[in-house]
């Protein structure tokens, strides 16, 4: 599968995306300058067995702010890649994620007994729009084996 990128379309506020037209025949465009993301990611070892959300962490990994909702879709997909279901976003909640399910829902409507079940979160640092997304794994990660 090839990746089409086209140039981006510039405004006062920098690029922005392409018309609707341009995405009814299910292709994904990222519409942005040619650079990689600015984005960096850290192993951080240090808050290996704190609590997030009452549950300890077996691996936590921080991808730094890069741009307007750039970390959270490096986290996304990194997360997606090891073979995790993604949850949806909800405002400043976290987002959860779990190996072997069809679907993951919305922080607010998981329950209690439900979120125990969750392999990790995704939690922001100033927000999911423009800050820093922490992954935090409470099962050793999968390896998409």
């Amino acid at each position: 599968m090839a990746t089409i990128t086209p140039p981006p379309v510039e405004n006062s506020r920098g690029p922005k995306f392409l018309p609707r037209r341009f995405f009814s025949y299910g292709a994904i465009l990222y519409i942005c300058s040619n650079q990689k993301p600015n984005t960096m990611t850290i192993e951080r070892k240090d808050l290996i067995g704190q609590e997030f959300q009452g549950r300890k962490a077996s691996r936590v990994i921080e991808i730094l702010a890069g741009g307007t909702f750039r970390a959270i879709h490096e986290a996304e997909a990194l997360v997606k890649e090891l073979g995790y279901r993604v949850g949806s976003m909800c405002g400043p909640e976290p987002i959860g994620f779990a190996l072997g399910y069809d679907y993951v829902a919305k922080w607010y409507n998981i329950d209690h007994r439900d979120r125990s079940r969750l392999d990790g979160l995704l939690l922001h640092d100033g927000g999911f729009r423009e800050g820093g997304v922490k992954i935090v794994f409470f099962k050793q990660p999968h390896l998409g084996e």
